[in-house]
């Protein structure tokens, strides 16, 4: 069971009740499941946000020339910005059951 869960992301105990059910036939309460997770050394907690990897250089050399644009606009001149992606994909952190020395589930 305990590898289960260290494999398995579960934003709530509900979705652990039901799994143990399934698989042992047992049943807890909401109380009864949140002492034994936190028996098993697990913990409900926000894990550390990790941005994708990003190229450092070509980071420098954006801002080098964004810096270089803004000192050539006119004062009528506006800079507008465009991404396809959505802003928030893959950048909110939400709380989960995770082991306790783990950063991230």
């Amino acid at each position: 069971m305990e590898q289960h869960l260290e494999n398995t992301t579960y934003l709530d105990s509900k979705g652990i009740i039901v799994w143990i059910f399934e698989q042992f036939i047992i049943t807890y309460s909401p109380s009864g499941i949140t002492s034994l997770l936190n028996r098993l050394g697990f913990v409900y907690k926000k894990p550390v946000l990790t941005l994708c990897k990003v190229d450092v250089k070509k980071q420098e050399e954006f801002v080098e020339k964004y810096e270089l644009l803004k000192q050539n606009l006119a004062a009528k001149d506006q800079i507008y910005f465009v991404d396809g992606v959505h802003p928030h994909y893959n950048a909110i952190a939400t709380y989960s059951w995770i082991k306790k020395e783990k950063q991230n589930s």
